[in-house]
């Protein structure tokens, strides 16, 4: 909009995108960032040291669930690491919320 003669009289619309793309979209891009590096540098080496691909069941398998340092390694940080999800979910939820917020009042804004 600050790029092109496109523009809306609605103070609302110029607000709540003013909001999505300084701030909501901008963490949400971090909170995504925080996630892939989490994949990289936690889940995927200990998933390739602790676990083997079984063909045959199509699933991952614990190559010694009572490994002590399988369990410092994997199920301690699990804790972490669902916290982190749950705070992504709830970013992406809410993320999801602003968009269709911003879309009705585009629908609303044009047909008027």
């Amino acid at each position: 909009m600050k790029n092109t003669d496109l523009g809306f009289s609605n103070r609302e619309l110029k607000a709540r995108l003013v909001e999505y793309y300084a701030v909501e979209k901008v963490l949400l891009v971090e909170r995504l960032r925080i996630h892939k590096n989490l994949n990289e540098e936690f889940v995927r080496p200990n998933a390739i040291k602790y676990f083997n691909w079984d063909p045959a069941l199509g699933k991952w398998i614990t190559k010694d669930i009572h490994d002590p340092e399988f369990k410092a390694a994997l199920i301690e940080p699990l804790g972490f690491l669902s916290v982190n999800v749950s705070l992504e979910l709830t970013a992406c939820q809410h993320i999801m919320k602003m968009n269709q917020e911003i879309l009705a009042v585009v629908e609303y804004e044009l047909e008027n």
